[in-house]
């Protein structure tokens, strides 16, 4: 979605940032690794996820520093939005 480089069709950022928007069934799982530094945001826009095993809904999101990977696993199907910022 948006990225500093303009990678894949994204839309540009006035920082070193990635945007990813996933669609993840019941059951399924995404893992996403986070540089030393950097910080994530991740934005429940549907569902039920939990994020390294914090449940979050509807609407929740988290702010989320010093972990080196997330895995956002759909407890129930989910549209999320991520974001990896400096």
């Amino acid at each position: 979605v948006a990225r500093h480089d303009r990678a894949e069709g994204s839309c540009t950022v006035g920082q070193v940032t990635k945007a990813f928007d996933s669609l993840l069934e019941k059951g399924k799982s995404v893992g996403h690794g986070i540089t030393k530094g950097r910080a994530s945001w991740v934005q429940v826009v549907s569902g039920i996820i939990s994020v390294n095993g914090i449940e979050l809904k509807t609407g929740d999101a988290a702010a989320i520093t010093e972990e080196e990977k997330l895995v956002l696993e759909a407890k129930e199907d989910a549209h999320i939005l991520m974001f990896d910022l400096n």
